[in-house]
């Protein structure tokens, strides 16, 4: 087994209704970590995991996944159960 590192940079609402930007990180394991599809994979579960057992909700984010301190992948993502339109600061993202 292999390890991996998922950093998470994500905008959530909190329970008093403000937005609140975090990094994260969680651990992974992965038979393989020269298998991209595999790797891949686990970051989106650890990304999804992250998104559905957070205390507040998460709104959008970027993440990066991290092999023995090298970056392979950086992506980003939205919670697709929040809708389209994310109110932001008095205006709306799309």
């Amino acid at each position: 087994m292999s390890r991996i590192e998922v950093v998470i940079a994500a905008t959530i609402r909190n329970d008093k209704d403000d937005l609140q930007e975090i990094i994260d990180g969680v651990i992974c394991f992965v038979k393989d970590s020269n298998d991209a599809e595999e790797v891949e994979r686990i970051a989106l579960k650890a990304i999804d995991d992250y998104m559905e057992n957070s205390e507040n909700v998460v709104l959008y984010g970027s993440f990066a996944v991290y092999i023995k301190e090298e970056e392979v992948i950086t992506a980003t993502f939205t919670n697709s159960l929040i809708g389209e339109n994310v109110e932001v600061l008095g205006g709306r993202l799309h």
